[in-house]
């Protein structure tokens, strides 16, 4: 789960969650301000990335994460899940958090 400064919240199975950090990983350097929060949420095994008190480099920092995570999963075209059912839903909630992560409230 993702919480939005304005309370929205990014909901998702845990799986979903999971896979975007992990896919998100390689690219963390190039966000440093969100990193130090994703390394938290990754050491400590929460399930929840907490964006409130945070301001909107935090949200760019995001958007440009979701973009660089959806494009190299396009890139292997569900190759990389066992279930490929699976892919669908999961740039489905790719999709849906960039929306969020760019919408203004």
């Amino acid at each position: 789960m993702i919480r939005f400064p304005d309370d929205r919240i990014w909901q998702v199975e845990e799986w979903i969650f999971q896979g975007f950090l992990q896919d998100a990983r390689p690219y963390l350097k190039e966000v440093p301000e969100l990193a130090k929060l994703v390394y938290r949420v990754l050491d400590a095994g929460e399930p929840v990335l907490d964006l409130r008190g945070t301001g909107q480099k935090s949200l760019r920092e995001l958007r440009l994460l979701v973009m660089l995570v959806r494009r190299d999963n396009l890139r292997f075209r569900g190759r990389n899940f066992a279930d490929r059912d699976r892919f669908s839903v999961y740039l489905s909630a790719l999709e849906e958090l960039f929306r969020l992560a760019t919408e203004r409230p």
